[in-house]
């Protein structure tokens, strides 16, 4: 969290370019983390 912080310090204009990677009110970058971390389940990797 700390580290998502001081990026967000550092580089002021990232939270713009996550803003213009979304479709409606779906966040582009959610759905792709979410969907990744769902894969093993849903293939029953062990």
């Amino acid at each position: 969290m700390a580290v998502g912080v001081a990026r967000g310090a550092i580089f002021p204009g990232m939270k713009a370019n996550f803003d213009r990677m979304s479709v409606g009110p779906t966040s582009i970058p959610i759905a792709i983390g979410l969907t990744l971390m769902m894969y093993p389940p849903l293939a029953k990797v062990n």
